[in-house]
């Protein structure tokens, strides 16, 4: 079908972790397999060698995009693969505040009930930010049962 092509609609955005992170996790799993090469300790060798097995897992998996937005709606990827939700799927989007941690969370929640929450280190950028640009999309649909407007 031609028109799932250019989903999520032209103008889209995307949303990943930082990569100053992720290049921090290989180096720290270089590092691991190093020490896993160099220690004389079988045990040793195999925990250095895990941990950098570890490290690298998460480093590659955190490259991933996790959110995409444009005019048709949200392509939302998790680990367990990515999927499409139209706008007429969401029922509102907002930024909560925690007092204690002064953390912000960008919270999507969906018609069928289910929370997206999603925190600086997932975006990239601050959540503030990211509704921003969400909100335009959000509000441009037609109504609450409709498809988004292109």
């Amino acid at each position: 079908m031609s028109g799932d092509n250019d989903f999520p609609g032209p103008g889209a955005r995307t949303w990943r972790p930082p990569s100053g992170i992720l290049i921090g996790l290989m180096v720290v799993a270089l590092a691991a397999a190093a020490a896993a090469v160099l220690d004389t300790d079988p045990m040793d060798r195999l925990v250095y060698g895990l941990v950098g097995v570890v490290l690298l897992v998460l480093a590659l998996v955190g490259r991933r995009r996790r959110l995409v937005a444009g005019p048709r709606g949200l392509l939302i990827a998790g680990a367990g693969g990515a999927r499409i939700v139209p706008w007429s799927m969401v029922r509102s989007i907002e930024c909560g505040r925690t007092r204690r941690m002064r953390t912000a969370t960008l919270e999507i929640d969906l018609v069928d009930g289910e929370l997206l929450l999603y925190g600086r280190l997932d975006l990239g950028a601050e959540p503030d930010a990211v509704l921003a640009d969400l909100t335009g999309w959000f509000e441009g649909r037609d109504d609450l049962s409709g498809p988004a407007r292109s």
